[in-house]
């Protein structure tokens, strides 16, 4: 698969980069970037941003697939020149930030239409994989709630890209952070989302941008009865954020016992109702994650990783921005 890179302005697309060098059946055929400075960051990273437009690229590259690593808010209009244009498009989170543009997206993938891929790594590591498979023994029992922290750094001046704090590109910290929890937790919890309980999102004592909203907080129920509750600030301190026990914790609870993990490490602490003490799961074998499933949908193999899954998690992600923008 030839694969072209629209937008670098986005430290996370440096990792798909790597990605697709590492796999023999793709191939990248180009790049462009409007911004000298992000175009700059893909040089030192090995990646010549060779076409002068978007329009260019599509018309020129040979291109299957387009990357997009853009600012959040001049995503969907590159999303849905790609799908317009015949081309499969794989995005890092959030892909859109508006309904109708997210519904624009939707139709272009309809009947058969380009696939749509989605940079969700967040579920497939080791704790996250042994987690689900806890749940799905039934270890738990029924799930009665979910607990989780996503604070991140806001790192404003100091790495975080300017685009972030410019009125229209960011859309919203739930719409950005809380993604993963409405990815991860329905097949965690091998239950859909159901209804959105409570969204807030606000500007907390950082006047320097009065317009972002630094702290945001939501509770939603899965059709299962579960209810989620989860804090996505970026309040975190800058200097340790991804290496805290609190970075992507999750704490599940169920009528048999009660449950605990993080992204920060390979363990699931697990207590069941006659436990003396907790024990230590070990980790399952890992399954294939979000580049996998991608390539497997466009191939027309099985995956978890679908279009249909991604659509689905940016719909909810998107009311519940809304929920919170009416606050």
């Amino acid at each position: 698969m030839n694969f072209a890179f629209a937008g670098f302005r986005h430290g996370h697309v440096i990792s798909l980069l790597n990605r697709i060098r590492e796999t023999p059946s793709a191939r990248i055929v180009g790049a462009w970037e409007e911004d000298a400075a992000a175009r700059d960051n893909a040089r030192a990273n090995g990646l010549e941003c060779n076409y002068g437009t978007m329009e260019e690229l599509l018309a020129k590259s040979g291109c299957d697939a387009v990357v997009v690593g853009d600012a959040y808010g001049r995503r969907e209009a590159i999303v849905l020149a790609a799908l317009k244009a015949g081309r499969h498009v794989l995005s890092d989170k959030p892909y859109c930030t508006s309904r109708a543009g997210l519904e624009a997206i939707a139709a272009c993938c309809e009947n058969g239409g380009p696939r749509l891929g989605c940079m969700f790594d967040l579920g497939t590591t080791p704790a996250m994989l042994t987690a689900r498979q806890v749940v799905r023994e039934g270890r738990l029992g029924e799930l009665i709630s979910v607990q989780f922290n996503g604070m991140h750094p806001l790192n404003y001046g100091k790495g975080r890209p300017e685009w972030y704090f410019q009125n229209g590109m960011h859309g919203g910290t739930i719409n950005d952070l809380a993604s993963h929890a409405f990815d991860y937790l329905p097949r965690l919890a091998g239950s859909p989302v159901a209804e959105i309980l409570f969204a807030r999102a606000a500007n907390a004592a950082f006047p320097e941008c009065p317009s972002f909203q630094n702290s945001a907080q939501l509770a939603f129920r899965l059709a299962n009865g579960a209810v989620v509750t989860g804090d996505v600030s970026y309040t975190a301190p800058k200097g340790c954020a991804f290496s805290l026990p609190s970075y992507w914790r999750f704490t599940v609870t169920g009528t048999l016992g009660w449950m605990e993990f993080s992204y920060a490490s390979p363990n699931v602490l697990l207590a069941l109702e006659n436990d003396a003490e907790p024990i230590i799961v070990p980790s399952v074998p890992a399954l294939p994650d979000y580049f996998d499933g991608f390539l497997a949908e466009v191939a027309g193999q099985p995956t978890e990783f679908t279009t249909a899954r991604h659509l689905e998690t940016a719909r909810w992600c998107l009311a519940a921005q809304e929920a919170a923008d009416v606050q």
